[in-house]
């Protein structure tokens, strides 16, 4: 009996324990066998539940594109999916999937800036556009920000908000209820009237949030006011203050700005990558494998939840793609087919890429471990 075999090899050899042992082993075998069976049968009848999940998908947009290449100072989201983003003193807009430059908002000078309304109309005003950081809106109000400076737009009129030229401003945000707030060098503040008052954020153990050097604040899809300064994060509503630090999960603080998405998420932009927080989880994306640069300047987040990123190095964005278990093995898969096999016999093993982030630069070769990497992928089959 091969059995016996195997097992006087083993030494300590016993003829009456052996026969014990192996047919032990053929009494569990056998029923194993049948339930195994059994299980197949079952699993032929069986429909998986609905298996979608959002799947990131990042990209970047280069001159191959005629997309607008280096240093992007402004970008924002339309109600009907267009993407707009301001480079060297001009506006280029991205429209069904193609990357046009919007000759009509040129500024005829550098000491103007021209941006469109939320009609799309052309708005002129008497801003160098090198100076300006952001644009907010709210109905038919746009406010501009600049460093040291604040502007309000109302039917094409411009206003100069009395804005204290001491204080350097991060950025802007409008409340539900049209309410402009400031994140700046020296604290969070609101404008009530012609006035600024200060708001202070106490977090009930001692320490005043947003007293200073605030660098980011936003209004989410439920209303609440989100703040980031170099402690933290912090998120308030009508009845409670919830403050995020790095012991919770926060993964960076150096940042450039918040926007807030259409389902209640928060992004938060760095001069390290941005952050993704859907109430529950952080998630960091930084390198290459997400964004064109790790210097991200804005961020918009348009109503599919699309996140579009204006950075040093240009324009990228992360799409949240409903998908499932098997569409995602499709794709690898695919890229497997594309990238990794050489060969008839289609042999696997990795491809290191000609240029970083590039795979149609991918160089398959062969190696001594081509049919440990083929037996896995033939295994994983």
């Amino acid at each position: 009996d091969p059995g016996h075999g195997a097992l006087r090899r083993c030494g300590n050899y016993n003829p009456r324990a052996a026969c014990a042992t192996l047919q032990a082993m053929r009494f569990i075998a056998f029923p194993a066998l049948g339930i195994g069976l059994a299980l197949a049968a079952a699993a032929a009848d069986f429909t998986p539940a609905p298996q979608r999940f959002h799947q990131e998908i990042a990209r970047r947009w280069t001159s191959q594109d005629r997309a607008p290449t280096g240093s992007v100072r402004l970008i924002e989201t339309t109600s009907d999916g267009v993407v707009r983003v301001f480079v060297g003193g001009q506006w280029h807009e991205f429209r069904a999937g193609q990357w046009m430059e919007l000759a009509a908002l040129r500024p005829s000078a550098d000491s103007q800036f021209v941006f469109a309304d939320g009609a799309g109309r052309a708005v002129r005003v008497p801003v160098p556009w090198r100076e300006v950081r952001q644009i907010a809106r709210f109905k038919t109000n746009n406010f501009l920000a600049t460093v040291r400076a604040l502007y309000a737009t109302v039917e094409g009129k411009v206003e100069a908000l009395d804005w204290p030229t001491e204080r350097r401003v991060h950025q802007i945000a409008v409340s539900s209820n049209g309410v402009l707030h400031v994140a700046s060098d020296r604290g969070l503040f609101l404008r009530s009237g012609k006035s600024w008052i200060r708001r202070l954020i106490p977090d009930g153990r001692g320490r005043a949030w947003a007293a200073a050097d605030v660098l980011g604040v936003a209004f989410d899809a439920a209303g609440q006011l989100w703040f980031a300064c170099k402690a933290g994060v912090g998120v308030h509503s009508s009845d409670r203050t919830r403050f995020y630090e790095g012991k919770d999960g926060l993964p960076w603080n150096d940042f450039t700005g918040i926007t807030a998405g259409p389902e209640g998420e928060v992004w938060f932009g760095t001069r390290l990558g941005a952050i993704r927080f859907d109430g529950r989880q952080w998630h960091y994306r930084q390198g290459p494998r997400w964004l064109p640069h790790d210097e991200v300047t804005q961020i918009a987040v348009d109503a599919q939840g699309t996140a579009w990123f204006a950075t040093a190095a240009g324009v990228g964005g992360i799409e949240r793609r409903p998908m499932t278990l098997a569409e995602k093995a499709e794709h690898y898969e695919q890229e497997i087919e594309r990238y990794l096999k050489r060969t008839p016999f289609g042999y696997v093993a990795e491809a290191p890429l000609g240029r970083a982030g590039d795979k149609s630069t991918a160089q398959p070769h062969d190696t001594d471990n081509d049919g440990l990497w083929t037996a896995m992928y033939g295994a994983g089959e």
